[in-house]
């Protein structure tokens, strides 16, 4: 397993794979393989020089099983969204499957998000969706929270 230092981490089941999804002191989430914890994905946010993912939340769609929708909130206070199906997963930037150096470990597949957008929330703590509408979600950060619409991050509640 790498070395990496995580601040949050998850475990997902999709319909055949089971996930380790997390994030830490760097700026991508990181999607470990359950069975041989080598790193299947990492979700990139698309900036070059950007902040550390502050928190994040993994969930799924009861009519898309197998896509893996993930929220991660940056220091910075940018909101950015990642949607992909780990069965037709490709990236730009890495060759799935191609074995580096001598330890026989795999590129990751390497995904940029899909949405992105600046709120004015930073260092969140802790994203909450709705059970009932997965629409809204909750961002609690060091000054205080905001509800927010899942779909296109605008501010409802705080």
């Amino acid at each position: 397993m790498s070395h990496f230092l995580f601040k949050q981490c998850f475990n997902y089941q999709s319909t055949n794979e089971n996930f380790l999804i997390c994030c830490g002191c760097y700026a991508e989430i990181l999607i470990y393989d359950m069975r041989t914890l080598e790193i299947k994905y990492t979700l990139t946010p698309s900036n070059v020089n950007a902040d550390w993912i502050s928190t994040f939340f993994v969930f799924q769609k009861a009519n898309a099983p197998d896509v893996i929708i993930a929220i991660g909130l940056l220091d910075s206070g940018c909101v950015k969204l990642w949607a992909f199906d780990p069965r037709t997963a490709t990236s730009n930037t890495a060759i799935e499957g191609t074995s580096i150096g001598n330890n026989n470990s795999l590129v990751p597949v390497d995904l940029k998000e899909h949405e992105s957008k600046e709120i004015r929330t930073q260092f969140g703590s802790m994203i909450v969706p709705c059970d009932e509408c997965q629409r809204m979600m909750l961002i609690v950060h060091g000054q205080g929270w905001h509800i927010f619409d899942g779909i296109d991050f605008t501010e409802l509640c705080s």
